[in-house]
């Protein structure tokens, strides 16, 4: 009888342990990443590893608030790379950034030190397993240009975003949300 107890403990214990690694792993599997705040990008390492030029915000007809950064471009000494945020309440629901490229005839490319930007942005995003799709989506839609903006680009699902990418004059944007 005592035999009996301890296998039949055993099992419960196996089952309840089995059972809590399935709950845990489920909802994240699942999930959308947590939603994100400003105060999250500015403690981000995306932000860290970056020479902060000058940041601005301003309310949008929609809603929200456009959170823009402009950063020192370690490509291009005598430019700053942007970055905007949009944010309904406190949560980030949109990302973009953009590059300047030397002329309309010399749009910006992806760099090495852009592909990084690229991964550190997906990662505080929470979708840094998706950094090298973003990367190579960006690289395959650099040359398309829209002299509209990116109002005017094609939207892609990749995963959990609706993402973005096209040259406009000498600028090279994508953003996601």
């Amino acid at each position: 009888m005592k035999r009996i107890n301890i296998v039949l403990g055993v099992f419960i214990i196996t089952f309840n342990v089995t059972f809590a690694v399935i709950l845990s792993i489920l909802p994240a599997a699942g999930a959308a990443p947590k939603p994100k705040t400003i105060a999250d990008f500015e403690a981000s390492a995306f932000f860290k590893k970056q020479i902060l030029v000058s940041k601005d915000a301003w309310d949008l007809r929609t809603g929200g608030r456009n959170n823009y950064y402009a950063f020192k471009d370690f490509d291009d000494s005598s430019s700053a790379f942007g970055v905007e945020l949009t944010t309904k309440g406190q949560d980030v629901v949109a990302i973009s950034i953009h590059w300047n490229g030397k002329s309309i005839d010399q749009p910006a490319k992806i760099t090495p030190k852009r592909m990084e930007h690229l991964t550190d942005l997906a990662l505080f995003w929470g979708i840094g397993k998706q950094a090298n799709q973003i990367i190579d989506y960006a690289k395959s839609q650099q040359s398309k240009r829209y002299r509209g903006g990116s109002s005017q680009a094609p939207r892609k699902t990749l995963g959990q975003i609706t993402i973005h990418c096209g040259t406009t004059g000498e600028t090279l944007w994508l953003g996601w949300k």
